[in-house]
């Protein structure tokens, strides 16, 4: 017998919403129509969920239930190493967006599953069009921020491609009144002081050609970029929803320029032959006109039937625009030369903290945890903010940014911070690289790498997580792991800082190749930190060029007088074996003198 904690609660009677029949009724109809985007997994999940909701088991609905009732795991299952309801319940509201923003736009009842739970919302339309604005009260607060939250998009894997081209069907997505879905639609930057995020419209990728493959294999890739572009915060990504003809060039992209609150335009093309498909990209300043960044890409696989290297060429496209040195964000850390104030949005605080990050300066320290104060002050909820400030205890600490002891920033307060930032949002990657590199250095190397790969699998084309999880590895000892992570984070990088590339220098270090030490060592001395000229010195020191040895030890010393690289390096846990090979290495490019650890 069930004790009354167990007990099913009752569904709500027909007088406050839709009855248990119109529930079952518009979602089998859901689930039958081809223009629901959701997987058979995610499929059989809302039909769980919803069923369970129903019947009077909504309190049960959690993690493990769903992943062992639809996903087949054990009992051994652990949300915190295996992220797959979590995942799959961020992938199944994205589905319903995008059938409720299309096909069911009509639909007099909505199935929704509010953000941060699992128990699914049934709300009656009562006739009325999805576009059609709603008292603000109507809609739950979990809801609320979900629709705040990024774009949602078809999955491109569900388009059965060939059939299309055969049946000759052009029209892809519905005509709802507006042209491009933006979940950001309600927006938060101005409650919150988070300022204008940029808001980026996935224009056209215009098929140059006269062929069905290459106009569908366009629109594929756009509709992928959209996703993938969508995994990076700080951005809103718009895509087009009306339905058109994928033989219109560039119709999405004149109506985004056209759009005020439109930041950004990404356009391209698309030509193939008998040989290659070679897809050119450019993203354009809607308010200035001028093209900030742009590539191609040449593939001589069949783009068409290859959908791992479509998803490759996507996520490229992707990490240049929306990591945080990227295109899109690199324009705005070029303002930041002048330093951080306080007087600027929440937003803008964030990424004065990515600037601070490429060389962790002592003279932005201050005033940029002051800024990251004054954020939280004005916009509590911030997860970004959060997560900042974990970041900044913990720098404060390892990089000796405080002087005298503050009984604020401890590792201890840093957790927190760090475990606030995910409180509010789970798969916040800063929050969740911060909790990595706090564990670390608190000497829990396995927490730290299980931090880390959780915010790899929350975006694994994000460089910026790619380098912290290799970097973690790598110090450690394992390069085997570690080099491939850095190596493809500084390939997606379109402007790595100078530490991407000190373990990258240290592989070759260990493996005695002076020459291809050095080669990456002069890229890691752009950044104009001491610790890089070091590794300039280890390599020249391999390679008996003294000169050169002398040159980047005066630089070194001049940067950071007294440095002692190998101490450096052995407070942020470097294993022994390093310590060693760079201690030889530092001798024999005329290193004598140990100092102090900076």
């Amino acid at each position: 017998m069930c004790s009354s904690a167990m007990q099913a609660e009752p569904f709500p009677s027909e007088s406050e919403g839709a009855s248990k029949d119109e529930v079952r009724a518009v979602l089998a109809q859901l689930l039958a129509s081809k223009d629901f985007p959701a997987t058979t997994k995610r499929r059989a999940m809302l039909r769980f969920v919803v069923e369970e909701t129903l019947v009077g088991r909504a309190r049960e609905l959690k993690g493990f239930t769903i992943a062992t009732a639809v996903y087949g795991r054990d009992h051994t299952f652990d949300p915190r190493t295996d992220p797959v309801v979590r995942l799959e319940a961020r992938r199944l509201r994205h589905d319903l967006s995008s059938y409720y923003v299309g096909a069911g736009a009509g639909d007099l009842v909505r199935i929704s599953i509010p953000k941060g739970a699992y128990v699914p919302v049934f709300e009656r339309r009562a006739g009325a069009p999805l576009d059609e604005p709603e008292p603000e009260t109507t809609m739950p607060e979990a809801a609320e921020e979900e629709v705040e939250a990024h774009v949602a998009l078809r999955p491109r894997r569900t388009w059965p491609r060939l059939a299309l081209v055969a049946a000759g069907v052009v029209a892809m997505v519905a005509a709802v009144g507006s042209l491009f879905l933006d979940r950001g639609a309600v927006d938060a930057s101005s409650a919150t002081g988070r300022g204008d995020l940029p808001a980026v419209a996935i224009g056209s990728i215009v098929a140059v050609s006269d062929n069905d493959r290459d106009h569908y294999l366009a629109f594929g890739i756009s509709n992928q970029l959209a996703n993938d572009l969508s995994r990076f915060s700080g951005i809103r990504v718009f895509f087009p929803t009306a339905s058109r003809d994928l033989r219109d060039p560039g119709w999405d992209a004149e109506h985004a320029i056209r759009r005020p609150d439109i930041s950004h335009v990404v356009t391209g093309t698309l030509r193939s032959d008998k040989e290659n498909t070679e897809i050119a990209v450019q993203l354009t300043d809607t308010r200035s006109g001028e093209i900030i960044w742009s590539d191609s890409y040449r593939s001589s696989v069949d783009l068409f039937q290859n959908l791992g290297r479509q998803d490759n060429i996507s996520a490229r496209i992707a990490s240049s625009l929306g990591e945080p040195y990227g295109a899109i964000m690199g324009v705005a850390e070029s303002r930041m030369d002048e330093g951080v104030s306080v007087d600027v949005s929440s937003h803008e605080c964030i990424l004065s903290g990515y600037y601070y990050k490429r060389s962790f300066s002592p003279a932005l320290y201050q005033p940029l945890y002051d800024c990251v104060q004054a954020a939280l002050r004005n916009d509590p909820d911030y997860a970004d903010a959060w997560a900042m400030r974990a970041w900044l205890r913990l720098d404060a600490l390892r990089f000796g940014h405080i002087r005298s002891p503050d009984p604020d920033i401890t590792l201890e307060t840093a957790v927190e911070a760090g475990m606030k930032a995910i409180a509010l949002e789970p798969e916040n990657i800063l929050g969740l690289n911060a909790l990595s590199a706090i564990n670390h250095y608190r000497g829990d190397f396995e927490e730290g790498e299980r931090f880390a790969r959780l915010a790899l699998h929350s975006n694994p084309n994000n460089p910026y997580t790619l380098v912290q999880l290799g970097w973690r590895l790598a110090v450690r000892g394992d390069f085997a792991a570690g080099v491939p992570l850095i190596e493809r984070a500084v390939a997606l990088s379109l402007n790595p800082p100078g530490w991407y590339f000190h373990l990258l220098a240290i592989d070759r270090l260990m493996k005695g190749d002076g020459e291809a030490m050095r080669s990456i060592a002069t890229s890691a001395v752009r950044d104009g930190s001491a610790f890089s000229q070091s590794l300039l010195a280890m390599a020249c020191g391999l390679l008996e060029d003294r000169e050169c040895a002398k040159r980047a030890l005066a630089a070194m010393n001049e940067i950071s007088p007294g440095l002692d690289p190998v101490g450096y390096a052995g407070s942020h846990q470097a294993a022994d074996e390093i310590l060693a090979a760079m201690t030889d290495a530092l001798e024999s490019a005329g290193w004598t003198s140990p100092g102090s650890v900076r």
